[in-house]
């Protein structure tokens, strides 16, 4: 055991230092099989934002059970191991079974902070586990749940960095990475797609007027009557102080100014911005503007040239 203890303690410092979760569940289970003697094993983990458990990596498991196996969260397993114990079931004819029969099956809860992650079971044809081998399963679970934990922290910082702190959508950076591949996407089938963008005009002077805190609240509210009246699959961005982004895939710009028109009218309604003036571009991918850079760049001129408007605040660019 005190050998078992050592190399536990290399491998952990060796997981830290991997980034990827499936590089490191992959050596965590190379560990395993070196320590214990098992017919099978299989780790279930939460889809995010959903309630279904999928086989996320296995050893000695067919490739149909593991494509085709889910758990619930309404499930009388899932709901036991929620007690965060190991479940021990030592009887072949018992109701839960992973793919084969057993002499001894094992689950163990991943968690950590009493947050359920999944699950992980190991089986065996004849016989039964040590205890020292169950020792071993504990320990190894507690190290996928950290690894699991690390990943998740790793996805929400690296996401964080991708917004804007005062409205929630995708800086500059984020919101060219994402437009770039649409517009490759699009352009490579002939798809329709339309770029949307809103300049604030006089921003300096909104600042000097009502202050900072207020322009910040005066944004935040500009950007949530945008995020109200477009689709989820549009791509929405702060990629200046004064400047919004939208790029809507499978539109045209008919449907485009639709929208447009409608969030005009909406953002006009907004008590801070009485008065105000914003001007709106739109843009039609096609055949004459072959990269990203362009595509923003004259959609941009068409906004600024929409602030000079009195009337009709909204410019279709024009090739």
């Amino acid at each position: 055991m005190a050998n078992f203890l050592q190399n536990f303690d290399q491998l952990f410092e060796k997981l830290q230092q991997i980034k990827n979760v499936e590089e490191n569940l992959s050596k965590t289970i190379r560990f395993l099989e070196g320590e214990i003697n098992f017919q099978s094993l299989g780790i279930f983990l939460k889809v995010p934002r959903s309630n279904i458990y999928r086989l996320k990596i296995s050893r000695k498991i067919s490739h149909h059970y593991a494509k085709t196996q889910i758990f619930e969260d309404d499930e009388k397993l899932i709901s036991e191991l929620k007690q965060f114990a190991l479940i021990e079931y030592k009887e072949p004819e018992e109701k839960v079974k992973f793919e084969w029969n057993y002499s001894h099956l094992v689950i163990n809860p991943l968690h950590n902070n009493k947050i359920f992650r999944g699950f992980i079971f190991l089986d065996k044809s004849a016989g039964e586990f040590s205890e020292d081998e169950l020792l071993k399963i504990r320990l190894i679970s507690k190290m996928i749940s950290i690894i699991i934990d690390i990943d998740i922290l790793r996805n929400e910082i690296a996401h964080s960095k991708n917004l804007d702190e005062i409205t929630g959508f995708y800086t500059y950076s984020a919101f060219y990475e994402r437009s770039e591949a649409q517009f490759t996407l699009m352009k490579r089938y002939n798809r329709p797609l339309t770029i949307v963008i809103l300049k604030i005009d006089d921003y300096e002077k909104i600042v000097q007027t009502i202050g900072k805190e207020k322009t910040d609240l005066l944004i935040k509210s500009i950007a949530q009557t945008i995020k109200n009246n477009i689709r989820t699959s549009d791509i929405r961005g702060r990629l200046y102080r004064d400047l919004f982004g939208i790029l809507m895939p499978e539109t045209d710009t008919t449907k485009g100014l639709a929208a447009v028109k409608r969030m005009d009218e909406l953002i006009s309604q907004i008590p801070a911005m009485e008065n105000r003036n914003i001007g709106w571009g739109l843009l039609e991918q096609s055949g004459r503007i072959n990269n990203i850079d362009d595509f923003f760049a004259s959609a941009r001129e068409a906004a600024v040239e929409s602030c000079r408007k009195s009337v009709y605040k909204y410019t279709v660019y024009q090739e």
